[in-house]
């Protein structure tokens, strides 16, 4: 008994052994966005624009443990992760070159990682995620599949959504000033989707701006920015008939916007002096190229 007991240990040995020699594990990259193996031109492509200038990775193969597992996702599709990748670049790195003069600036404050999803994150709530910071290196986005670069709308929501999540990556390195939280403090409100509130009138740049101080001025400055001077100032032109003119013609300032437009002033005034004082930048000439990049990237 003992014997055979030895012996069924030492086939069961060879048999072990025999698998490890000939069934070799192959660990392979979970393709599933009809990713090429190996290098291809867009490694090429994302090599020569981000990682050698800047350090930053650009993940565009599909890594389902890189996203928020409540999201249902599909991959990026291999032919637009240039394009889109493109668009980022002019409408986000060439201005903030341009304004400081070098690519130094963004070599110190860009994350380190960019990671693609080809559809959106929905919410709940019927609202979509199409942009996260996160820790001061990590920026995600989505909906590259989505997004048409010959589009204007398109194009004006991808600038809006790369400065957004950059002013994040901003805010993570120089403190918001204090004083912007107070400017609406109290009309702030984590139901902001479904408020019935007129944004401007409290004093906010977009309905997502009332959800917190930190995403306020993140889509203050994110707007400002895509809108450009003409677009931002037409936003705060909210007028009505004087009715106090027979012909009623002449237009006068709506008071019903005038508390939430001082508030906007304020913020204005705030975000203008952070950027100088935090990275010595003209932040309206920096308004001026980044509202700009919008021609450029859907005329391409």
């Amino acid at each position: 008994m003992k014997d055979r007991k030895y012996l069924v240990l030492f086939l069961l040995a060879i048999f072990i052994f025999s698998c490890k020699k000939d069934n070799k594990l192959v660990l392979q990259d979970n393709y599933l966005g009809n990713e090429t193996a190996g290098k291809t031109a867009i490694d090429a492509y994302l090599n020569d624009q981000f990682v050698k200038p800047y350090n930053i990775e650009v993940k565009y193969k599909w890594d389902q443990s890189l996203f928020d597992q409540q999201y249902i996702l599909v991959p990026p599709q291999e032919t637009n992760i240039m394009p889109f990748m493109e668009g980022v670049k002019k409408a986000w790195l060439d201005p903030y070159n341009a304004e400081t003069g070098s690519d130094v600036f963004m070599k110190i404050y860009t994350p380190k990682q960019m990671i693609l999803s080809g559809s959106a994150e929905i919410n709940t709530d019927g609202t979509e995620v199409l942009g996260e910071a996160s820790g001061g290196l990590t920026i995600l986005l989505t909906n590259v599949n989505g997004t048409d670069l010959t589009d204007e709308g398109a194009v004006t929501q991808l600038v809006h959504v790369i400065n957004h999540e950059f002013t994040h990556i901003l805010n993570q390195k120089k403190v918001i000033p204090v004083e912007y939280a107070k400017v609406s403090a109290g009309d702030y409100s984590g139901n902001w989707a479904t408020a019935k509130e007129i944004p401007l009138q409290l004093g906010f740049i977009s309905a997502y701006a009332r959800d917190k101080y930190t995403e306020d001025i993140a889509e203050m400055v994110s707007w400002m920015l895509t809108w450009g001077k003409d677009g931002y100032e037409a936003y705060l032109n909210k007028t009505i008939i004087d009715p106090t003119d027979p012909a009623k013609k002449r237009l006068i300032p709506d008071p019903a916007y005038a508390a939430g437009i001082a508030k906007m002033r304020q913020k204005e005034a705030i975000v203008v002096d952070y950027f100088k004082k935090n990275f010595n930048i003209d932040f309206y000439s920096l308004q001026t190229r980044v509202h700009a990049s919008i021609a450029t990237i859907s005329n391409n």
